[in-house]
C-alpha cells in the first residue's frame, strides 16, 4: 500500500509540463459526442471525445474532414472498449488516449504519419494495435508498436504477459512513456547496442524489473524520469557515450552500486555517488548505498531533483556552504533519515522536498537563512544553530 500510495503521489506530480499548443483556431464545434477545433487548412482536430464501446471515429464532422487527434482528447475514457481511427487522420497527440482502462484494441490508418510520444500510456486492457500492411511509417512486431523510418519504440503494452523483453537490434530510440507507467508484467528488459536515446518515463514504475541495468555503449541520453520507481534494479552501468541524463531518471530505483566507464566526459563517481563531470551537481544517491551518514562534497552546488528519493540506509545527510539548489523530491519518504543539515548558502528547495518523514526528523538550519524560512512555511521540524 505504501509503494502504491507513492507511487501515484509521485506520477501525478510528476505528469507536468506535457506539450499543450495546437495553433490558435477561428472555430470550434461539438458534433456527435465529439469536441472539435477547426484547422486552418479546414479539417477537424478533435479535442474531447467520451464515447464508449466500438467506436470508429468518423472521417468528417461537421463536413470537416478529421485529420488529428489531438493530446489527451479521449484521456481516461473508461467507456472506450474499441477503436477504429479513420482514413485521413494524419497525427495523432501525445496521450490521445492516456488512461483508457478498458481500451482492448486499436486500429490505426494508412494516413497516420505523426505520433507523439505514447498515446496509448496507461492503457492497461489494450492487447492489440493493427496497422495495415505496408504502412509507410508504422509496423507492429510481436505486439509492440515502432515507428520504422525512426526506428523508434512507441508503445509496449501493458497487458504482455512474457515478463522479459529484447528491444530488436537496430532500434536507436525508445520513446517517451514507450513502456506503459506502471507496467507490473515486464520482469526483465534487454536494450540493444544500437539504441541512442531512452525517452521520457520510458519504464517509469516497472515495478518488477529487476537485476543489473547495463546501458549500452552507444547510448547518449535517459529523459526525465526513464527508469524512476523501477525499484528492483541492483546495479546501475554508465556507458561513456552516455551524457545526458534528465532529473529523476533513476528516482527510487533501489541500486547498490553505479560503475562508471572511466571516460565518460559528462559524469563522475565520489564516493559511489554520481556528479556532473565538474562536481558540482548531485545527480543521483544510489538508495542502498552504504553508511549512515553522507557529507555532500566542498564545491557541489545543486542536488539535482531525486537525488536522495526513497534512500534506505542513509540516517544523517550534512549538506555543505556552497550548495545554492536542492531540487524536487529530496529527501523525500527517506524513513530512515532522522536528520538533514542545510546551509546558509541555499536559495532554493524544490517542491515535495524534506517531506514524507517520520515523526523524529529534524532539519538543521542557520538562524534567519532562506533555508529556516523555507523549513517552518512547509511544517517542517528544525534545529536552528
Amino acid at each position: 500500500m505504501k509503494k502504491t500510495i507513492t507511487f501515484l503521489l509521485s506520477f501525478f506530480l510528476i505528469l507536468s509540463g506535457l506539450n499543450a499548443g495546437l495553433a490558435e483556431t477561428a472555430q470550434t464545434g461539438n458534433s456527435n459526442g465529439y469536441t472539435y477545433t477547426v484547422l486552418e487548412d479546414g479539417s477537424a482536430c478533435i479535442t474531447r471525445c467520451l464515447l464508449g464501446g466500438d467506436l470508429t471515429i468518423p472521417d468528417q464532422l461537421d463536413g470537416h474532414p478529421v485529420t488529428v487527434i489531438g493530446e489527451r482528447s479521449f484521456d481516461r475514457n473508461q467507456e472506450l472498449e474499441k477503436l477504429t481511427i479513420p482514413e485521413g487522420v494524419t497525427a495523432i497527440g501525445s496521450h490521445a488516449f492516456y488512461w483508457c482502462g478498458n481500451l482492448t484494441e486499436v486500429s490505426i490508418p494508412y494516413s497516420l504519419v505523426t505520433m507523439e510520444d505514447n498515446p496509448f500510456d496507461m492503457c492497461s486492457s489494450l492487447t492489440t494495435i493493427s496497422v495495415p500492411k505496408g504502412h509507410p511509417v508504422y509496423e507492429v512486431k510481436s505486439g509492440v508498436l515502432f515507428n520504422k523510418p525512426e526506428k523508434t519504440l512507441i508503445c509496449y503494452p501493458k497487458t504482455k504477459k512474457n515478463g522479459s523483453y529484447s528491444v530488436p537490434n537496430g532500434t536507436l530510440h525508445i520513446g517517451g512513456d514507450a513502456f506503459c507507467t506502471g507496467n507490473e508484467n515486464l520482469r526483465s528488459i534487454t536494450l540493444p547496442k544500437s539504441l541512442l536515446t531512452i525517452g521520457h518515463d520510458a519504464f517509469h514504475s516497472c515495478f518488477f524489473l529487476k537485476g543489473a541495468l547495463k546501458l549500452p555503449a552507444q547510448l547518449q541520453s535517459v529523459g526525465k524520469s526513464a527508469f524512476a520507481l523501477c525499484d528492483h534494479f541492483s546495479t546501475l552501468s554508465i556507458p561513456e557515450s552516455l551524457t545526458d541524463i534528465g532529473e529523476m531518471a533513476f528516482m527510487g530505483c533501489e541500486i547498490k552500486k553505479i560503475t562508471l566507464a572511466k571516460n565518460n566526459p559528462a559524469y563522475q563517481l565520489i564516493d559511489g555517488v554520481l556528479f556532473t563531470a565538474d562536481g558540482k551537481t548531485l545527480v543521483y544517491y544510489p538508495c542502498h548505498r552504504p553508511g549512515d551518514t553522507y557529507y555532500v562534497p566542498e564545491g557541489t552546488e545543486k542536488l539535482m531533483t531525486g537525488s536522495f528519493y526513497w534512500v534506505k540506509d542513509l540516517c544523517n545527510l550534512y549538506i555543505p556552504e556552497g550548495v545554492k539548489s536542492i531540487g524536487g523530491y529530496v529527501v523525500y519518504v527517506c524513513y530512515s533519515v532522522s536528520k538533514v543539515q542545510l546551509p546558509a548558502s541555499l536559495e532554493e528547495i524544490g517542491d515535495s522536498s524534506l517531506e514524507g518523514q517520520t515523526q523524529d526528523f529534524v532539519v538543521s538550519v542557520p538562524a534567519g537563512s532562506f533555508a529556516e524560512t523555507w523549513c517552518k512555511s512547509h511544517g517542517v521540524n528544525t534545529e536552528s544553530r
